[in-house]
């Protein structure tokens, strides 16, 4: 099966492209995907992403489809906080927000600091 990667951010940086066709065989996951990723392209391997398929934030244990989209998601950082800034999501987290720290927490090279996606934000 076949595969569209889009990168962006410190992922495009390091492979020198934005985007390519990936065969993989049926079955794969979205962590198999990034392993092969990072074994052409080891400075991955110093990078925590958040992914999506089909525009939804999966996990790695995701098993991918032939024509999917998949997206992988560096941390972004905009500096040290400043007067204003939000350091843990707000009581009432736009709809956007919601659920995503409970979905990409850890440091197995998922999200490990990705659960800062909707932090940071300014009032």
């Amino acid at each position: 099966m076949w595969v569209q990667v889009r990168y962006f951010a410190a992922v495009r940086e390091i492979i020198g492209d934005t985007a390519a066709r990936w065969e993989l065989p049926q079955g794969a996951t979205v962590g198999d995907l990034w392993g092969r990723l990072a074994a052409a392209n080891p400075p991955l391997r110093e990078l925590t992403c958040t992914a999506a398929v089909n525009q939804e934030y999966v996990s790695p244990e995701t098993v991918l489809a032939d024509g999917d989209e998949v997206v992988f998601i560096p941390p972004v950082s905009g500096g040290a906080p400043g007067p204003g800034d939000v350091t843990h999501p707000p009581a009432s987290s736009p709809p956007w927000c919601r659920g995503v720290d409970s979905r990409f927490r850890g440091n197995d090279g998922w999200g490990g600091g990705n659960d800062n996606l909707c932090k940071g934000l300014r009032r």
